[in-house]
């Protein structure tokens, strides 16, 4: 995201010849003006560079179209061909086997007593393993593996899990 005002620019060899007096423009004294600013303007373009690349994190958020931008603005830039979806359904996590038979819903009684108690899970308890998703990269693509987790882990929700399949 980029801020349209151009608050920050700075143009440092222009700034202290314009402050210095007309009868003293000389180009010796012009030259010491511009070696003296070169240390600000090299300390002003680390801070406007960091300030670009806050302003690009903050725009990036968990949402899976931010994530799908932020990883192909990183690894795939011109392509744009690394795309985020869902776990195919056969591999996310299941309460019951198939061959334990038709479950309708969680008892917790035994059948010889006449009342149900339904009782309540927490999501780690049932084998539920929150928001799975995968990064499906394109098979030439060339990527640095533990930056990509970096990245990911860093913007992602903390529930959330993912796989990296290389297509």
């Amino acid at each position: 995201m980029e801020f349209k005002r151009h608050i920050y620019e700075v143009n440092w060899k222009r700034l202290a010849l314009m402050l210095l007096p007309v009868r003293m423009r000389q180009p010796r004294l012009s030259a010491l003006l511009h070696s003296l600013t070169a240390g600000v303007a090299a300390v002003h373009a680390l801070f406007t560079n960091y300030k670009k690349e806050t302003a690009y994190k903050l725009t990036i958020t968990g949402q899976v179209c931010y994530l799908q931008k932020m990883l192909n603005d990183y690894f795939d830039y011109s392509d744009r061909r690394i795309v985020i979806g869902d776990i195919p359904l056969d591999e996310k996590p299941a309460l019951f086997l198939k061959s334990e038979g038709d479950v309708n819903g969680l008892i917790t009684y035994k059948e010889g007593e006449a009342t149900a108690e339904y009782g309540w899970m927490m999501s780690y308890e049932a084998g539920d393993e929150g928001g799975l998703f995968t990064v499906t990269l394109p098979a030439g693509l060339v990527y640095d593996e533990n930056k990509m987790r970096g990245l990911l882990d860093y913007y992602k929700l903390p529930t959330t899990q993912y796989k990296i399949i290389t297509a």
